[in-house]
């Protein structure tokens, strides 16, 4: 379930509209009252009792503000929580899901007619954890997100530095995404600036950025990006905790989460992809174990 506070997350963003709302609310009420500033000004003697009122609604006014807003943003937090805690329920469950079809794909043997249909079945629940994840994004950001696992591709049993993407979420734009993987199936990790950053600048283990068209340095090898997102956040796919141990021996790949809007933090945000991206280290590396692609 996503969070949308409708109207109301605007007004939460906007606390200036709100104050700017509610002054002329209280200007409209008082001059319903019969209580005019110039009347304040020219007798103020007389209209004494008019300004204490005024002045009592100003900041009955300025509470209201206050509270509405702070009763705002604790209800998107609450609703955050909620959503990641049922998220990584989902998630949990879908990992171990994938971990169980891919011990009884080792005791096939590979046998015919089991093989096929089973790594079918593990890389359907993929999908189904990426999609599980991509709620999460949706709820925590507010906005619609897409998720996909880059890989670097091996060749020989041998890892390169070409990257491809090993799969999508099937929430948002899915088909125009498979599209963009036939046009550029695979390229070098240093022709996108995220992955290169991650990789060659001691001690990043991210890439985030809520609106990418402000980033002078920003390279895509995929010239169309700006028509599926123009925000991101990016980790790598690592069974390294320590952001100096992050190098391209060390890295599977990368998770990615982008949408239009933004909405991604430093703070829990990237906290939650980075474990999520530990959960899918696990699952990938025995996916491409008993199905080297």
């Amino acid at each position: 379930m996503r969070i949308n506070l409708g109207p109301l997350g605007g007004m939460a963003k906007s606390v200036p509209v709100i104050l700017g709302v509610f002054g002329s609310l209280g200007l409209i009420l008082t001059y319903w009252l019969g209580i005019r500033p110039v009347d304040l000004v020219k007798d103020a003697k007389d209209h004494l009792y008019k300004t204490s009122i005024v002045l009592t609604l100003v900041v009955l006014f300025a509470w209201g503000v206050i509270a509405l807003y702070l009763y705002l943003r604790e209800l998107q937090r609450s609703r955050k929580r909620k959503a990641a805690s049922k998220s990584l329920y989902f998630v949990a469950t879908r990992c171990f899901e994938i971990q169980e079809t891919i011990r009884e794909i080792e005791r096939t043997q590979r046998q015919a007619n089991n093989y096929d249909a089973l790594l079918y079945k593990a890389n359907d629940r993929l999908l189904s954890l990426l999609s599980d994840i991509c709620h999460f994004f949706d709820d925590y950001t507010g906005y619609n997100c897409h998720v996909s696992v880059k890989v670097f591709k091996r060749e020989d049993g041998k890892k390169t530095e070409l990257v491809k993407t090993y799969a999508r979420d099937e929430l948002h734009k899915q088909f125009q995404r498979w599209n963009t993987d036939k046009v550029l199936p695979e390229f070098r990790y240093t022709e996108h600036t995220p992955f290169k950053k991650i990789i060659e600048d001691s001690g990043a283990r991210n890439f985030i950025s809520n609106n990418l068209s402000t980033e002078r340095d920003y390279h895509n090898r995929n010239g169309d990006w700006k028509r599926y997102y123009n925000a991101v956040l990016i980790v790598p796919i690592s069974s390294e905790y320590d952001a100096n141990k992050i190098s391209l021996p060390t890295v599977e790949g990368f998770f990615c989460v982008d949408n239009m809007k933004g909405g991604f933090d430093t703070g829990p945000c990237v906290y939650f992809a980075l474990l999520f991206a530990k959960l899918l280290h696990n699952v990938i590396v025995e996916l491409r174990r008993v199905s080297p692609t």
